[in-house]
């Protein structure tokens, strides 16, 4: 009888350092992936623009109505698209999905999250005497956080530093391996007369918008810019 309840006892025992076991276990894995999910979490924390190279730039809108420069916002953003979509890594939204949820949505925030963007860039713009003021920001698409902003200012004759000034601090922000190596030189190459890339500029924001009434005057817009620089590629390609 003793050998019975002593056998019983030993598997009582025997059941509970089993049940012990299995216990520890579950808690250790229960750590452990907590552990792994907090590591993630602080990884992503400490890249918060790994996600961020997806982007929208949306037209930029003038500070006051004026007839005379309506069209240059449209193609300010869309040459700022031209020269961001040639950078690997980065995936740009076209001007035409951009310009359609611009105007049919006053928040560029759902327009981005419509377009699956992770940023996007806005601004305003001004000309007063002859200068161009620019005021641009990059914002978190998911956080509406401004990830940076600035004012930029320039006659005519440096619309295109502003352009590339627009597309290096975007640059830097949502591509932290970016480099500015070999740019100089693209950018050099690139260069043209300065009124024919305004003309060319005005050109690209009446052609964005796909409107019948405005495509001969683009059309004329470029052959102006091909009258003052015959040597400007992108006025003959458009």
């Amino acid at each position: 009888m003793k050998d019975v309840v002593g056998a019983g006892r030993r598997k009582k025992r025997q059941g509970e350092r089993r049940t012990l076991i299995i216990a520890s276990a579950v808690t250790g894995l229960a750590i452990l992936a907590t552990l792994v999910v907090a590591l993630r979490v602080s990884d992503a924390d400490a890249t918060p623009h790994g996600d961020a190279r997806v982007l929208a730039v949306l037209p930029f809108q003038p500070l006051s109505p004026d007839p005379n420069t309506a069209y240059f916002g449209i193609g300010l953003a869309d040459l700022i698209i031209d020269h961001l979509s040639g950078v690997p890594g980065l995936t740009v939204r076209p001007m035409s999905a951009a310009l359609s949820l611009a105007e049919s949505d006053a928040d560029p925030l759902k327009a981005a999250r419509r377009l699956r963007a992770k940023a996007v860039l806005v601004g305003r713009y001004q000309q007063v005497d002859g200068r161009f003021h620019v005021s641009a920001q990059l914002v978190d698409a998911d956080t509406g956080f401004e990830l940076w902003g600035r004012t930029f200012e320039s006659g005519l004759h440096d619309l295109m530093g502003l352009e590339e000034n627009v597309v290096r601090e975007t640059l830097v922000m949502l591509m932290p391996d970016w480099s500015e190596e070999g740019e100089a030189g693209r950018r050099n190459a690139s260069r043209h007369d300065a009124s024919a890339h305004y003309l060319y500029l005005l050109a690209r924001g009446k052609l964005a918008t796909r409107e019948s009434q405005p495509v001969p005057e683009a059309v004329e817009l470029l052959e102006q810019a091909i009258r003052i620089d015959p040597d400007f590629a992108a006025a003959h390609a458009s």
